[in-house]
């Protein structure tokens, strides 16, 4: 459970760091103020907090199993999403389809060179989302295990993005003053 809470710090805060590096990325870094940051931040701490308290009210996970669960060849910890979780997975989403529309927006105005760091980035984005989507709303077939492949998603990521930084010059100061 201790390294469970751990993971979910990522979880909580990585959509908000997604938005905030899409806004700059695509040239809305005046929206990047102060006071944005701070609005952004107020729910995932709330949330971690929550989190590292649930077993006072079970708002993240309403029932936890005492006994490791064999569903499969391994054993996993048996959850229950509570409200907050599922509260978390739409602020989530939100927060990543914002990134995601106004790195799009970019995709349609930039010139060719750049379209194409931002197409590989959008890759990089739509991996991790789209599996997360298929385990949050259990869309595999009842052969296959209901794990979260999320995890694994994001070496998809890893490669695009470092596809992106050094391919494509994603962070480069000189293709941008070309």
């Amino acid at each position: 459970l201790f390294w469970l809470n751990i993971e979910y710090i990522g979880i909580f805060t990585v959509p908000v760091f997604w938005l905030i590096f899409a806004l700059q990325y695509s040239g809305y870094e005046s929206w990047v103020t102060r006071r944005t940051i701070i609005l952004l931040l107020l729910y995932p701490v709330t949330g971690i907090f929550i989190l590292f308290t649930n077993s006072w009210h079970g708002w993240m996970f309403s029932h936890i199993a005492s006994t490791l669960v064999t569903d499969g060849p391994y054993p996993t910890l048996g959850l229950k999403q509570g409200i907050n979780w599922w509260i978390n997975a739409g602020y989530a989403y939100l927060l990543i389809l914002a990134g995601t529309i106004v790195v799009m927006v970019r995709l349609f105005r930039a010139q060719v060179f750049y379209r194409r760091q931002t197409f590989v980035l959008l890759i990089g984005i739509f991996a991790p989302w789209l599996s997360n989507f298929i385990y949050i709303f259990n869309l595999t077939p009842r052969a296959i295990l209901h794990w979260d492949i999320t995890p694994l998603a994001f070496t998809i990521t890893g490669a695009a993005f470092s596809l992106a930084l050094f391919r494509y010059q994603m962070l480069d100061l000189v293709p941008a003053a070309r």
